[in-house]
């Protein structure tokens, strides 16, 4: 599995292609949670070592530990909700 269709799996809510390639663990503590995945998938394990989301009604961050023991953290914010979707977002629940 290549980064990008990882990538796509994680903010797509695919478990099935995540859980093909990751071990995956989750916890809830109060009012928040975390995912953790672990890089099955040869080419992902050869530069991390894990992948750690953690957020609530949102992602918040995303840390990526590689494995020479250096580590990314994305941090999410100011999140955006339209209250109505556009002409394009409509036609993707359109019936044809």
């Amino acid at each position: 599995m290549r980064l990008a269709e990882v990538i796509s799996a994680v903010f797509s809510g695919n478990a099935q292609g995540l859980a093909g390639n990751f071990e995956i663990y989750y916890a809830n503590v109060a009012n928040s949670w975390e995912l953790g995945l672990i890089p099955l998938d040869r080419a992902i394990n050869s530069f991390a070592e894990r992948i750690i989301m953690q957020g609530d009604a949102v992602i918040r961050s995303i840390e990526i530990t590689e494995q020479n023991g250096d580590s990314i953290k994305y941090l999410l914010s100011n999140h955006n909700f339209p209250t109505e979707l556009n002409a394009d977002e409509q036609a993707l629940f359109s019936l044809r």
